[in-house]
This record gives structure tokens, sequence and C-alpha cells, in this order.
């Protein structure tokens, strides 16, 4: 499936600002190219294109950075407008939540903020669940 000029372009603008982040983690842990491309396992020169928005990185490079940097995976993959592996995994098993997305989806009775809104609650049945606290973090965010 082809990416039309606009998608292109959005993905384009998504990968210079995910690139602008990981140049300000490195800038703030005070590291070389070098030494942070010896850690997550590639090359200075990748490195610096990838800061510049130049490319997009593999899943596992994104997860490696999350890692290193100590920062939300799941935070970083929306950055690049991408999914996390474990998630695409997870909906490709559970046909009830496939069936539960694809019903939220087509329901045109829905708005897109009413949608969001109903993904919120999920998580929050979801942490509600597991009896675990957000630890501060704020709800939400798409």
């Amino acid at each position: 499936m082809s990416l039309s000029a606009r998608e292109k372009a959005e993905q384009l603008l998504r990968q210079a600002e995910a690139g602008e982040f990981l140049h300000e983690r490195r800038a703030e842990k005070g590291l070389s190219l070098v030494q942070v491309g010896e850690i997550v396992g590639c090359s200075p020169t990748y490195l610096s294109e990838l800061e510049r928005g130049l490319k997009l990185p593999s899943d596992i490079l994104i997860s490696r950075f999350a890692r290193f940097y100590k920062v939300d995976e799941t935070e970083l993959f929306h950055k690049y407008g991408k999914i996390p592996l474990p998630a695409i995994e997870e909906l490709e098993k559970n046909t009830a939540l496939q069936k539960t997305l694809l019903e939220i989806n087509k329901n045109k009775n829905f708005t897109e903020e009413q949608k969001h809104e109903l993904y919120d609650k999920l998580y929050d049945i979801y942490k509600d669940f597991v009896g675990k606290e957000e630890g501060g973090q704020e709800k939400g965010g798409n």
C-alpha cells in the first residue's frame, strides 16, 4: 500500500520530531553519537540520520532507545507513528479484541473524540482490573 503525498509528509514530520526527541535525550546524558550507537547497536552515522529525521528506525531499535533513555516505549513508538510489536501480536491472536475495535471503528454514531474517550475508559478498566496505580502519569493520550 502506497502512501499519499500528505501521508508521506506527515511521516517525515513525525520522524523529524522523534529524531529531535532522541537528540535531546542524548544531549541530556552528555553522550556522543559513537557512545550511544555502541550501546543501542547502530552506527554513529545511522544514529545521526535518525536524530535528523532522515531515517525510520526498526521496531527493535525503537525498543532499545526506549530502554536506554528510560522513556515509555509506547510513547516512543507513537512518536514514530508505529505500533509496538507486542500490541500487534496481541491484536492478531485476540479475536475478541479485534471484534471490539472493529465495532467501535464502524460505529458511525461515535465521533472521533467519543472513540478516544471509550479507549481511555477501556484502559482505565484494565488498570482497575490489575489493581495498579498510574503513578502520577496522565490518563489517555493519543
